[in-house]
């Protein structure tokens, strides 16, 4: 309608850098992200750098015509599903249709919506993970807005394959597009230990690690796995950590400590995500 003001929210490309969009003979040459009114036919004409990638009419209707019963025709365009939102731990990310993801197992994922053009209303649409009971007071089938772990309170028969489940979107119960899940273990690649201040060694999983009491301090520097160490807890006999409380420290402390102070052990280090053990070494102390 006229003099409605529009906002330019999302550019959604094959690339980021240098794409600019711009409401003609409004603003300025960068218009994203504004709110602008407009009064008359226009264009959104999207570039890269000064190359037009895209042109988006838009379209002024005039009320006064539409009052008196002289309203020009519209275009009805049925709604078309153009991306699934997703989160998946703290990231949150854009799934394309017929797209396929990984994701961890333990990971927290969460379908945040479906995103469809022209824009639709919420109890008209909804997003099925197969194999996950869950549903919204939109219905049982919906789950969208439901934070859960990917992991096994997922149902196995539900599976396209091992390991490998779909979401669905639905308009007024039409199925309009799906995309899959692929869920990988995470690993541990090798463990860094720094002797001092000053070498450094690797272990690989399941190796054996002698260390003394005395002497040069050992301590754990980094561990190196499919996940990012910040969110990897370490596991020793003495009890389960995070890793940055117990980068830098004294590894043999970590093995003896107060209620367990046998040289002779068994003694060990874990590192895991959750309930999962991803990777472990076995350590004898002289």
């Amino acid at each position: 309608r006229k003099n409605s003001t529009i906002q330019i929210k999302h550019i959604e490309a094959n690339y980021d850098r240098g794409v600019t969009a711009d409401i003609l003979g409004i603003g300025g040459i960068n218009d994203y992200g504004k709110f602008l009114p407009v009064a008359g036919d226009t264009k959104i004409v999207v570039k890269k750098d000064s190359k037009i990638i895209a042109e988006i009419p838009v379209k002024v209707q005039d009320l006064q015509k539409i009052k008196y019963g002289f309203q020009p025709p519209q275009l009805v365009e049925k709604p078309r599903l153009l991306w699934f939102v997703v989160k998946v731990g703290k990231d949150e990310k854009i799934v394309h249709p017929d797209e396929q993801i990984s994701v961890f197992e333990g990971d927290d994922f969460e379908i945040v919506n479906a995103v469809y053009y022209p824009n639709v209303k919420r109890e008209d649409m909804l997003v099925n993970f197969v194999g996950y009971y869950g549903g919204t007071r939109y219905g049982v089938e919906d789950d969208i807005g439901i934070r859960f772990q990917v992991n096994g309170n997922l149902l196995e028969r539900f599976a396209l394959e091992k390991d490998l489940y779909h979401a669905y979107a639905k308009y007024r119960d039409e199925k309009t597009g799906s995309f899959r899940v692929k869920i990988v273990r995470p690993k541990i690649k090798y463990f860094i230990f720094r002797e001092g201040s000053g070498e450094k060694k690797c272990y690989l999983n399941g190796e054996k690690m002698s260390i003394g009491t005395e002497g040069r301090k050992v301590s754990i520097f980094d561990i190196v796995a499919d996940v990012d160490a910040k969110n990897i807890d370490v596991e020793s006999p003495c009890g389960t950590y995070k890793f940055a409380d117990v980068q830098g420290k004294d590894l043999a402390k970590l093995m003896l400590c107060e209620g367990y102070s046998n040289k002779k052990g068994p003694h060990y280090l874990r590192a895991r995500k959750g309930h999962m053990v991803l990777g472990s070494l076995d350590i004898i102390i002289h």
